[in-house]
């Protein structure tokens, strides 16, 4: 069972390096950035599980989880901030910001782990399951990480739920159900780390492979987002003139920055408030 995982994490990590270096070179929108970072920072995590996996000293192990982490802490919020911009909605660029200081925060902890116990109470390194692994135990801020990782799951799902409701293109809505499977994809890998149905093996590693897989496809395949993304980040934002653009269901989809300084209280809306405005 040991080589079938390890065959099955070595073809994770040659496929993400793919997808990695693809996005690369076809880079072009502010969507394709997020994906490409999501698809490093899996990568990264992917790696360092690896490593994980063939360590053969507690010491080797422990170096491998903290290389993992310099990619796992950027996986959820890259995923989040995909799902925002495929929904249309704008969030403020301080939560981000303290979003982005809160993940580099917890990258740091796990790397300083051997000092302290404020991220993993505890640390032990056992022999159970396919591989040696360690087995930790969870502080409040271990539980507090993984309550807002849980929480931009279910804000995901709220959100293209939502918008589900509310598209009327059929080819955008297909888009959309592609990223609502990248969603429950990441969500089932998740529980069954949770629930430990592969001893000592992160489930999470196939779920984030699968669900990069998904997003790759609704975003170079459907190109929905290309010619809208390119408008704004290299034409709009710079317009020293108020833009205000609607989406075909009525809705106030973008603003620049010269808009919101002279409606200040200018949001992004539903249909019946965009038809006041």
């Amino acid at each position: 069972m040991l080589r079938v995982l390890l065959i099955l994490q070595c073809i994770s990590v040659t496929l993400l390096g793919l997808e990695s270096i693809y996005i690369f070179l076809e880079w072009k929108t502010k969507q394709q950035s997020h994906l490409f970072l999501y698809c490093v920072a899996a990568l990264i995590n992917n790696l360092g599980y690896l490593m994980e996996m063939t360590a053969e000293t507690a010491r080797e192990a422990m170096r491998g989880v903290q290389f993992c982490y310099f990619g796992k802490v950027w996986i959820p919020l890259s995923f989040f901030v995909m799902v925002m911009e495929m929904c249309e909605i704008k969030l403020p660029k301080k939560v981000y910001a303290i979003l982005a200081a809160i993940h580099s925060s917890i990258f740091i902890l796990v790397l300083t782990s051997s000092r302290h116990s404020l991220y993993y109470a505890t640390k032990t390194y056992v022999s159970d399951g396919f591989f040696p692994h360690y087995v930790f135990g969870h502080s409040m801020i271990y539980n507090s990480y993984m309550l807002l990782v849980e929480s931009y799951i279910v804000v995901g799902f709220f959100v293209l739920i939502r918008r589900l409701q509310q598209e009327l293109s059929k080819k955008y809505k297909r888009t959309l159900w592609y990223f609502f499977a990248a969603t429950v994809v990441m969500s089932l890998g998740f529980a069954l780390c949770m629930i430990n149905l592969v001893p000592g093996y992160d489930t999470t590693c196939i779920g984030y492979l699968i669900a990069s897989i998904i997003m790759f496809v609704a975003i170079f395949k459907h190109k929905i987002m290309d010619t809208l993304s390119l408008v704004r980040d290299y034409v709009a934002d710079t317009l020293s003139e108020g833009l205000v653009a609607v989406n075909r269901n009525g809705r106030v989809i973008y603003y620049n920055d010269s808009m919101k300084k002279i409606y200040p209280d200018i949001e992004v809306t539903n249909y019946k408030q965009s038809r006041d405005f």
